[in-house]
């Protein structure tokens, strides 16, 4: 996750070099000994890349919210990327992304969620009535390759006041998994990226392009270099002429000059006292000497950068011994990998979630919140991995408090819970489907989505927000101002639409890995969700909705089925439904969340208690391969 200063400490020892060739006779250009034309892609690097590329091309009059490139953006400014690279004969050999940080990470990542809070907390405060909203929808952005090549454009500094898109590894993920060529260079590791980056340097030889001044400390091999994406040079415009230079730094060359073995000694002085010179350090590196006595702090910073750490790093999570299926072949969001390699240890009585940041209202509750009950059920999913009952018991989930991060345990749910769980999910589903019908087939989750927000207010005794602002979070319409409501209403949107895609890809992952009977049930539920868009389908930004004409949104007619399945003001309070009560008879009783979809649907649909739910799938064998089909059997 970097040293400061090291970077700027080795610049003086890096070398400019062309990466690749426009020429088209040119297939392996090749310079001093060293092939420029492989190169091996740090992946969370090249998404931060990508966002912050797009959001040094937007206008400035924009706010800062709706300056964020949109993850359609991201999806299209990434394959814009490698796409220059390839037409200037670069091989692009893998892109790898993490699938899994290890315990001693957790410092780093709670400080940088601590960090993120406070610059969405100073920015509420230098905004408290809202954002000022462009009167007019700008046209999207065109995106070339010098807009995702050539970092010498900055950031305006109205927009860095917010903290980076939440899901944008997952959308680049999904762009890059979506697209026939780079699906095969794409690898979800169970490890940080850049220690596959630097085994991939070591062996083959090659560039990494990273963003992570920790890639000059690794063991590269005598082949193997480092270019940073923020150094990147695109010159000549676009065409044959063109040439993507970029600052090369060669780990083992550098070490030599210096008179180093290695520059491990050398970064361990800059991390230890980053505000000595770089003279200073590297006198200190080289009088170091081993000796009889045990430099504790040293070692414990070897570890990191060892080239064993790849064999250690698979053992501890005990990938092949404990996990059915491999979760690297399943292509899962980075942090859904996590957990279930956590789970697949069975180290722990509890596992930990840090939950993406998102840019809510932070004088209200966690926008994460409305969606808690989704959540366990999809980390409950897992023990229908294997038959025995697991050593794992509960989730810690980080995310705000109020104004601080702190962590939530949430107990998981037993199997008998997390079937009724299902057939809840189901039933609303179905009903929601019939209340809609085949119109909004397009906007289906989008307004799911809506509804278990409603229906959060709901059950929690809050008033239902306003009709115009559920309109407005459908339609992305905002007035002359963008106020907190309604970024609020946004972030919890999304908290729900990406539960749901937390519980689509463990259950998908579950039903490859279960090593006994997959219920039917939770076939069917899998066949629906396989239905759930990609991120930029599924979460467009607000000025991507603005331009949305889709007829159902702007005449209301979706606005009245969520009202409708909500039905007609607060019902008495809703009971049980009889499968849970079953499951509780036996079972320890479900979390106080488990009422999110579990509980009995309102006046409008609900069925007695002597009426028989319909069977989930009229015949177990036969094919389910359409969503739509499934939601109309009932």
């Amino acid at each position: 996750m970097g040293i400061p200063g090291l970077t700027a400490k080795l610049q003086p020892y890096a070398t400019s070099s062309t990466l690749g060739c426009g020429a088209p006779e040119c297939i392996h250009h090749k310079n001093d000994g060293h092939d420029e034309t492989r190169v091996i892609i740090d992946g969370p690097s090249l998404a931060y890349h990508i966002y912050y590329r797009l959001l040094s091309c937007k206008a400035p009059s924009l706010n800062a919210l709706d300056a964020a490139p949109s993850y359609d953006e991201l999806g299209r400014g990434t394959l814009v990327f490698l796409n220059a690279l390839r037409e200037h004969n670069v091989v692009i050999d893998k892109i790898y992304f993490d699938g899994f940080l290890p315990p001693r990470k957790q410092a780093i990542r709670l400080s940088r969620l601590e960090s993120s809070l406070k610059q969405l907390v100073t920015f509420h405060s230098l905004h408290p009535k809202g954002l000022k909203v462009f009167p007019l929808t700008p046209e999207p952005l065109n995106i070339q390759a010098a807009h995702v090549l050539d970092s010498s454009r900055p950031v305006p500094p109205s927009f860095k006041g917010l903290p980076a898109s939440p899901f944008l590894v997952p959308a680049v993920l999904d762009a890059l998994t979506c697209n026939s060529y780079y699906i095969s260079t794409v690898e979800i590791v169970p490890a940080e990226a850049d220690v596959y980056c630097a085994t991939a340097a070591r062996r083959n030889g090659g560039i990494i392009l990273t963003s992570d001044s920790d890639m000059l400390v690794h063991d590269l091999g005598p082949n193997g270099a480092v270019a940073f994406l923020n150094q990147i040079q695109f010159r000549g415009g676009e065409g044959p002429s063109a040439s993507i230079r970029v600052s090369m730094c060669k780990p083992r060359e550098v070490a030599k000059r210096l008179g180093l073995e290695s520059l491990l000694r050398l970064a361990f002085e800059i991390k230890k006292d980053p505000s000595s010179s770089f003279m200073e350090a590297l006198r200190r590196a080289r009088q170091y000497k081993h000796s009889v006595i045990r430099d504790v702090y040293y070692e414990e910073f070897l570890l990191e950068y060892a080239s064993e750490t790849l064999h250690s790093t698979h053992s501890e999570m005990a990938v092949a011994a404990n996990a059915p299926v491999d979760p690297s072949k399943q292509l899962l969001d980075p942090r859904i990998s996590e957990i279930v390699l956590q789970f697949a240890a069975q180290s722990r009585p509890q596992i930990k979630m840090y939950l993406p940041f998102l840019i809510d209202d932070t004088s209200r509750s966690c926008a994460w919140v409305i969606s808690a009950s989704l959540r366990s059920f999809a980390y409950s999913l897992l023990l229908f991995l294997k038959p025995e009952p697991p050593k794992v018991r509960a989730v810690a989930e980080y995310v705000r408090r109020g104004l601080r991060i702190t962590s939530h345990e949430g107990r998981l749910l037993s199997k008998e819970q997390c079937l009724a769980y299902a057939e809840s999910l189901m039933e609303s589903f179905r009903e929601f489907y019939k209340g809609f019908g085949a119109t909004f087939i397009y906007h289906y989750f989008k307004a799911y989505g809506v509804y278990l927000v409603c229906k959060w207010y709901l059950d929690n005794d809050k008033p239902l927000p306003a009709r115009q602002a559920l309109s407005q979070l459908l339609r992305g319409a905002a007035g002359t101002t963008l106020a907190w409501l309604d970024i609020h209403l946004s972030a919890q949107l999304q908290a729900a639409l990406y539960s749901l895609r937390m519980a689509k890809q463990i259950l998908r992952y579950v039903k490859v890995g279960a090593v006994t009977g997959f219920p039917t049930l939770l076939r069917d539920l899998d066949e629906i969700l396989i239905g759930l868009e990609p991120m930029d389908r599924l979460v467009p930004s607000r000025l991507e909705a603005v331009k949305d004409k889709s007829p159902e949104l702007d005449n209301g007619e979706l606005l009245d089925a969520i009202y409708g399945m909500l039905g007609e003001g607060r019902a008495e309070e809703p009971e049980v439904e009889p499968e849970i009560a079953r499951a509780s008879s036996t079972t320890e009783a479900p979390p106080s969340e488990f009422s999110e979809v579990a509980r009995e649907s309102r006046k409008k649909g609900r069925r007695t208690e002597s009426e028989e739910i319909p069977p989930v799938s009229k015949d177990p064998t036969e094919n389910t391969n359409n969503m739509y089909r499934i939601l109309a059997e009932a």
